[in-house]
């Protein structure tokens, strides 16, 4: 057939299938007349919603976004931004700048995810034991401890009970142990459980009596996220007193409440430094602030992964060109967006910043008048105790300026009330020789004054001398703190630095010349620098700089630490629902929130203890014996009941495994109270499940760090899916258990406007008594459904404005920035001076050595025998050697001989907070390079798997391709656990498998694991050998992100000596009052999981099934796989100059 005849047959087929058609009328006006579109509706109504809700995200990540949920059919089908931030009023009118949008993150949008999660608790239940052992009557063995056959944590079955029940089971069982720990027969119980004295004698009262509920730990998971509802733990906690009023008679003088755990210090978000030198709990400005700065400094931070819903003001800065400058170890998301990016080793940052310090002292390039208006650089310190030198010291003529009370209250009381004794009278000298005694609050504008009416200046003193001075004790010599660190400097000269922390002379000098030049300076420091040991120290070295440098209260020159959302003193009308009296509480609706009858009867402390095997800091010495590290006001107590709310306590814990092995035996009721099932419901006794934000039947209120913005929670958009409860319900239900155990009325009227539905009142309470939210209504807050501004005094919020515009003193002895610490336990430590000190474990180096000039006088550590081959965790808190930093590089870490050579990070995750949003598929599936919603590879635990990030040569110089599972382990005399035994069943959950991931922008030696991965447990690994698909998935819903272990496998809990004194003062936590000793969330003791070095094996191959490579390292495109197109293409090959 010829090419004509076959086009004509095509065309004729053609024709005929298009037969059905019919030709369009004409059309005379187009513009009149349009065909039918209603098949336009199929995708047109995809987006098509019933309504529409707020509801705030508020997890722990500094944040707090207001967000628009969208439902369909009952279903939430899509998250979005609110976009309404610029109308944000205060009482003012002020508003917010429209230039906050948007706000929220790919958390917030995939928030759903976790609403319709498979994990979601969906009723009450118990462990079947825990159930028996109370059925049974609650028996006990000789040393007080139910037997075992009732406590198989982990692999014991769940039972489902009603809420009338859990209640009654969680009344039931407090009444119980609190009975059982009331007398000297419990008393002497938990020393044959082995509890050490100090921890039992805290039980009891002023009469000398044991109370049992003081075994109680109530923990709200970052409470300040929850005005009511969260900080509802505490609440209870306070309530407790009536119970111990019902076991022991001891009426509302004598009766005491359960103990507190903390929140800020617990997750290391706590900058422990921070009141060492300004008194307060942490200085962190808003991120409206970067555009005030003309250099940012960006440590121990990664704002681009973790600061993810407040973006634009970081982005303004790059925009508008502002230097910045980032210090990091691994080449992070955010150091492509810095000037210039300093690769730092891990725990090194003291050491860069007194590099800094000694180059500006040195060539005199420091703010002269604004150390001397402000800090103790000027101050005097005698070289014979190393104490500050006093008035009272002094027999030589001298003149005391004394500007008296400066800062007052509404009603003309002094603002920071303090006793008399932490009051100090210290000394200045003029280059003339004249001795200047100065009050705490001359400082400022106030020291210009009076030096004025002295007939002296700024000028004429002399913030760096030496000499003698005639004093009560004879002649002594004395030096300014700045004339010490002169000399403490030398010994950080550029040359040394750089041997110390990897970076080069010309960069620290760049960095040193940046922070001179600068008009503001923002030194942005995050959870990174908290992570260490000696935290505290890395903390106090930045404000050094920033001392020096006059860049501190001032917009855009601070130092900020930008780590998790607390800041609960802004609700510091929290009291007034925390501290109700419960022996007489206030049943009025009407009544001021300022006026409410209060008493604190609960107790804090920190978690850390429990974290450390439920123990204090208690050493033998070879040279003195046996030593109590822990002050007296920071003591824990025995543990027997823990109740968290909405924090997975023990999956965040460092250490968990030991946790799990060694300390919840002890424990005897563990209440978890969360919305998803995660691995401390896994361990728990009784599991109380709880409605998500878009569910809340009652209203509550948050704040937040990084912004001024107060966002009030609105009741829920959709109906509860589950059995679940309002928290502030489950405390008011087992109050109503109590009352009906004990008879005592005053359990119920405690949360009577819980039970009412009227929680508004408790809002209005706390919002009465806050001095940054009185005057709002909190009715018409919630029912205006947008947030509100805090009533600051800037916008943005600059800490220290007070201080350094206004000329107020510190919280401190001094009243001044206190760079220099006098008090016994920091001179037993050597670290009265700030001093670069190795990490205790995580360095190549001979640990915790202290880098001084040979025989400087003013440190002088106390020497308690610990040898250099010692690595017992708890043994090397107290090694004390100093040596100059070419004696350092020549040691060697002991822990080398077990193998153990690289070190190991575990920053914050991108796609979580913590361990939330872990469950879901979504995030688990972004969190990592190995997610596949598919798992063709059935050792995959779930859709997502965790990582390892390694560098490619150290991996093959190990034999381990890019994807290969690796086992990973530390110290093996106490990770995972204390007492690892071989053929240990629990090793092969607690050991630690995950996947290698090549990553060159790590250094050499060093690992990162993000933290916050869902660890393994006894279910899962059961699940994986009884699930057909091979998956970890268990019957509760819950999924280990690895397949063995966590990254909690190879870090441990510390304590450090020096952030558990009694010493130390500081502002209270919600006033300007001033105290000393332990100060929740202030002067605490806060965690150290980068301390790690760990040795890396591997286990098997990366493929499919353990067969061969991992398949994306084998095409070429990857870090460490790269084929010659690739390198080709990284290194410009492709790029053409015409």
């Amino acid at each position: 057939m010829g090419g004509a005849a076959i086009g004509a047959a095509a065309l004729t087929s053609a024709f005929g299938r298009l037969a059905f058609l019919a030709p369009l009328e004409e059309i005379d006006n187009p513009l009149a007349f349009y065909p039918n579109t209603g098949w336009e509706k199929i995708y047109r109504d995809q987006y098509r919603t019933d309504y529409e809700f707020s509801f705030v995200c508020a997890p722990n990540d500094t944040h707090n976004c207001r967000l628009k949920a969208f439902v369909r059919n009952g279903i939430i089908t899509r998250i979005e931004q609110a976009y309404d931030v610029s109308e944000y009023k205060d009482l003012d009118g002020n508003a917010a700048t429209a230039t906050w949008h948007p706000r929220g993150c790919l958390k917030g949008l995939a928030y759903a995810r976790r609403v319709y999660s498979p994990n979601r608790i969906k009723h009450p239940v118990v462990r079947k034991g825990w159930k028996q052992w109370m059925d049974d009557g609650f028996p006990r063995l000789t040393d007080g401890l139910p037997d075992r056959k009732y406590f198989r944590r982990g692999e014991d079955e769940w039972v489902q009970v009603t809420w009338d029940e859990v209640s009654m089971l969680v009344g039931s069982g407090m009444m119980e142990i609190a009975k059982s720990y009331s007398t000297p027969q419990g008393a002497d119980w938990l020393k044959q459980q082995g509890f050490d004295e100090e921890m039992i004698e805290t039980l009891k009262d002023e009469d000398g009596d044991y109370a049992g509920v003081r075994t109680f730990k109530m923990r709200g998971g970052m409470a300040f996220l929850g005005a009511t509802r969260i900080m509802g733990a505490y609440r209870f906690g306070n309530m407790l007193a009536l119970m111990d009023n019902v076991i022991r008679g001891k009426g509302p003088e004598k009766s005491v409440g359960s103990r507190l755990f903390d929140n800020y210090a617990w997750h290391t978000d706590l900058p422990p430094g921070h009141p060492m030198v300004h008194g307060a709990q942490t200085f962190d400005q808003e991120f409206n602030d970067f555009w005030n700065s003309d250099l940012i400094i960006m440590s121990g931070l990664n704002l681009v992964s973790n600061k993810m819903a407040d973006p634009i003001w970081w982005q303004a800065a790059i925009e508008r060109k502002k230097k910045i400058v980032v210090i990091a170890p691994e080449y992070s998301a955010s150091a492509p967006k810095g000037n210039y990016w300093l690769s730092i080793r891990q725990g090194t940052d003291t050491a860069l910043m007194l590099g800094v310090a000694h180059l500006m002292i040195r060539e005199k390039t420091y703010d002269s008048d604004f150390i001397k208006r402000f800090s103790d650089f000027p101050l005097l310190v005698r070289e014979d105790n190393l104490k500050m030198l006093r008035e009272e010291d002094l027999t030589a003529k001298h003149t005391l300026i004394d500007a008296g009370v400066t800062w007052l209250e509404r009603d003309g009381a002094s603002a920071q009330k303090m006793d008399e004794s932490l009051k100090t009278t210290p000394v200045m000298v003029t280059k003339d020789g004249k001795l200047i005694v100065l009050s705490r609050t001359t400082i400022g504008d106030h020291l210009d004054k009076l030096l004025a009416e002295q007939e002296l200046s700024l000028a004429d003193i002399n913030e760096d001398w030496q000499g003698e001075i005639q004093t009560v004790d004879g002649k002594v010599r004395v030096r300014t703190v700045l004339n010490l660190y002169r000399q403490l400097t030398e010994e950080y000269t550029p040359s040394n630095v750089e041997k110390i922390t990897g970076i080069n002379e010309s960069n620290l000098r760049r960095l040193t010349n940046d922070i001179v030049e600068a008009e503001a300076t923002g030194f942005l420091t995050g959870m990174g620098m908290n992570m260490y040991f000696h935290n505290d120290l890395i903390n106090r070295s930045y404000y050094i700089v920033a001392t020096l440098s006059g860049n501190v209260g001032k917009p855009g020159g601070n130092v900020g630490s930008y780590a998790g959302n607390y800041k609960a003193s802004i609700f510091n009308g929290m009291p007034s629902y925390v501290s109700e009296d419960p022996f007489n509480p206030t049943l009025d609706p009407t009544v001021d929130g300022r006026d409410i009858k209060k008493k604190m009867y609960g107790l804090f402390e920190s978690v850390h203890f429990w974290d450390h095997g439920d123990k204090p800091l208690i050493v033998n010495t070879p040279n003195e014996g046996r030593v109590v590290m822990t002050g007296p006001s920071h003591m824990p107590s025995p543990t027997k009941v823990v109740w968290h709310v909405n924090a997975n306590l023990l999956g965040v814990a460092k250490w968990h495994y030991n946790q799990i092995k060694n300390t919840l035996p002890r424990h005897e009721l563990w209440i978890a109270q969360d919305k998803e099932w995660n691995m401390s419901c896994e361990y728990a006794d009784i599991v109380l499940p709880v409605d998500s934000w878009v569910e809340f039947k009652h209203p509550d209120m948050t704040a937040s760090c990084t912004n001024p913005f107060v966002q009030m929670f609105p009741r829920g958009g959709i109906p509860r899916i589950y059995d679940t409860r309002h928290d502030i319900e489950t405390f008011a239900d087992v109050a109503k258990a109590l009352s009906k155990i004990t008879g005592e009325q005053r359990f119920i009227d405690y949360w009577k406007f819980v039970h009412e539905g009227n929680v508004e009142i408790y809002l209005q309470r706390i919002i009465d008594g806050s001095n940054a939210l009185r005057g709002y209504n909190a009715r018409q807050m919630i029912e205006a459904d947008t947030g509100f501004l805090a009533m600051f005094r800037t916008y943005p919020r600059i800490p220290g404005w007070e201080q350094i515009q206004d000329s107020k003193p510190f919280w401190t002895r001094t009243g001044r920035l206190e760079l220099y610490r006098e008090e016994d336990e920091w001179i037993d430590q050597g670290e009265n001076l700030i001093i670069h000190r190795e990490p205790i474990e995580a360095t190549p180096y001979q640990p915790r050595v202290i880098v001084a000039p040979k025989n400087f006088p003013l440190l002088h550590p106390r020497d308690y025998g610990i040898s250099e081959a010692e690595t017992d965790g708890d043994a090397k808190t107290l090694y004390n050697k100093i040596m100059t930093s070419a004696e350092l590089l020549e040691t060697k870490n002991p822990l080398q001989k077990k193998g153990l050579l690289f070190t190991l990070s575990t920053p914050k995750p991108r796609h979580r907070t913590h361990s939330s949003w872990g469950s879901s598929d979504w995030n688990a599936i972004w969190a990592s390079n190995f997610g596949d919603p598919y798992r063709k590879d059935r050792r995959m635990p779930w859709v997502g798997e965790e990582e390892m990030d390694i560098h490619p040569d150290d991996a093959m110089n190990l034999g381990i391709n890019d994807g290969d599972y690796v086992w990973v382990d530390a110290d093996p005399a106490d990770r995972p656990y204390i007492g690892v035994k071989e053929g240990d069943p629990f090793y092969e959950v607690s050991r630690l498998m995950i996947r290698a991931r090549y990553n060159n922008a790590l250094p050499k030696g060093m690992l990162i694991i993000i933290h916050g991965l869902a660890g393994a447990t006894h279910r899962t690994i059961k699940a994986q050998k009884v699930n057909e698909d091979g998956s970890s998935m268990t019957d509760t819903g819950y999924t280990s992100s690895v397949r063995f272990g966590s990254q909690q496998s190879v870090v441990r809990g510390y304590l450090q000596p020096t952030q558990m004194t009694e010493s130390l003062v500081h502002k209270d936590y919600y006033s300007n009052h001033i105290k000393q000793g332990f100060q929740v969330d202030t002067h605490t003791p806060t965690g150290a999981p980068k301390e790690v070095m760990v040795k890396v094996t591997k286990a098997e191959d990366g493929g499919i099934g353990g067969s061969g490579t991992w398949l994306p390292a084998t095409r070429g495109m990857t870090p460490g796989g790269e084929n010659k197109t690739m390198k080709r293409f990284l290194k410009g090959g492709f790029i053409s100059n015409t």
